[in-house]
């Protein structure tokens, strides 16, 4: 998108964010900073494969997100684009937006270009009809496979593709079902998800049925499939109806992953509902859409507030868009260069709070007053080696403060309401009292 001349005459040619400014009493300086947020989104979106949208709750995160899938829309009318919301209810509150971006004339969106979808198996015929542009489905969508038509379709694909003999699937039901009823011919079974037959999936079956050669950093994390625990278990291993509902479920993901067309972009709203990789939402998610975004945008309105390891999760989840080897490998090496930066950043603070928890109250007094001389932390050394230690850190934490901050800016956008900025600039903090201020304000 990079050979347009992007900048806020561009963007009202054919987008209205103002639209309903004056009746709902939103300043034009509001809507400017919603029209700069899309077009900084577009702009790390052109360099990067994600960027992470956190403004502050209440400043149009929403509104932003469907101005930039409309940019997306006006660009080729091929991009398709799904929403990932964080349940059913919200995916009403998507689809109310979007009727409002059409009926208010924010954006030219049809009426048949947007769809919401409640189950995942509905997701292959809707990403596959070419009238949908735009694929609301809720978070809840990703989890084991429950419906015993499909247990039943997955399982005698199983036994068909692994050549079992007659005995050894009535074994598997009997094991599993607790009857042998269940055993059928596959190729006379209605179609998987009502898009696939059994012959249309045999080539994709050695990769359902059987678990990867192990994950890598930055690989979906890999559960064990049926293949594997009739190696390790035997039949009898199909009784445990949670390891073997895992493997099917695992199945199903592949499949998804393989027989679902690329999305153009990926928009996850309050994407910290992944940041733990382990679950089996969160497998599905990546497993299913692994290589299968071009880019993506993540909403979430509490970016520090996730712990490290889980705001690393929301970075893992940029590398699983359409990038090639290399490509992968060098996005997480940056990541992890910032992550590095990031934990000795937080080792540095609690050093600094552990040498300040043992000074004497007098000597804080003369350190408060040589920062406050010394904003920039240039100031002669103490003779006191206790400040001289304190000074240290606290040069080493600023010094690491001017790294990190562009690499997050690099990937993330947040704007604070205008009312909070003006608050902080006209109002002293209450803070802590005696020795523990300095710590309290650094934080």
């Amino acid at each position: 998108m990079t050979e347009e001349t992007r900048d806020r005459k561009w963007l009202r040619s054919f987008l209205h964010l103002g639209r309903e400014a004056r009746r709902e009493k939103i300043s034009d300086k509001e809507i400017e900073r919603q029209e700069d947020t899309v077009l900084r989104a577009l702009e790390i979106l052109d360099s990067r494969p994600g960027v992470l949208l956190a403004d502050e709750v209440g400043m149009g995160k929403t509104f932003e997100a469907a101005a930039i899938m409309a940019c997306f829309l006006k660009k080729s009318g091929k991009n398709r684009i799904l929403v990932i919301t964080p349940g059913p209810d919200l995916n009403k509150h998507w689809m109310a937006v979007m009727d409002r971006f059409r009926e208010g004339g924010f954006y030219k969106f049809r009426k048949d270009e947007y769809q919401s979808i409640s189950h995942l198996t509905q997701l292959p015929g809707v990403a596959n009809n070419k009238k949908c542009k735009v694929v609301f489905a809720p978070i809840n969508i990703f989890l084991n496979v429950k419906g015993e038509d499909e247990q039943v379709f997955l399982l005698n694909a199983f036994f068909r593709w692994a050549k079992l003999d007659r005995k050894r699937r009535q074994e598997i039901c009997k094991a599993y079902f607790q009857t042998q009823t269940k055993v059928k011919d596959v190729s006379k079974m209605n179609s998987y998800m009502g898009a696939w037959s059994y012959k249309e999936l045999v080539p994709i079956l050695d990769e359902a049925f059987v678990r990867g050669k192990g994950s890598s950093d930055y690989a979906p994390v890999e559960f064990e499939g049926l293949s594997d625990i009739l190696k390790r278990l035997g039949t009898k291993g199909f009784k445990d109806k949670r390891l073997v509902r895992k493997a099917l479920s695992r199945a199903r993901f592949k499949i998804l992953n393989k027989k679902l067309p690329e999305f153009s972009l990926l928009v996850v709203d309050e994407a910290h509902k992944l940041k733990n990789p382990w679950t089996v939402r969160a497998q599905a998610f990546d497993t299913i859409l692994f290589n299968k975004y071009r880019k993506t945008v993540f909403l979430t309105a509490t970016p520090f507030q996730l712990g490290v390891h889980e705001l690393h999760q929301v970075f893992r989840l940029f590398s699983f868009a359409r990038l090639n080897a290399g490509e992968r490998k060098a996005l997480w090496n940056e990541v992890d260069e910032l992550f590095v930066g990031i934990e000795e950043y937080q080792r540095l603070y609690d050093e600094f709070e552990e040498l300040w928890r043992y000074i004497d109250e007098s000597k804080t007094e003369e350190f408060e007053k040589w920062t406050s001389l010394y904003p920039l932390l240039d100031g002669p050394c103490f003779e006191s080696r206790e400040l001289e230690a304190l000074a240290e850190t606290l040069r080493r934490l600023h010094a690491l403060k001017e790294e990190i901050e562009p690499g997050f800016r690099s990937w993330m956008i947040r704007s604070l309401k205008a009312d909070k900025l003006t608050y902080r600039q006209e109002h002293s903090i209450r803070v802590p009292e005696r020795n523990a201020s300095l710590p309290f304000l650094l934080h």
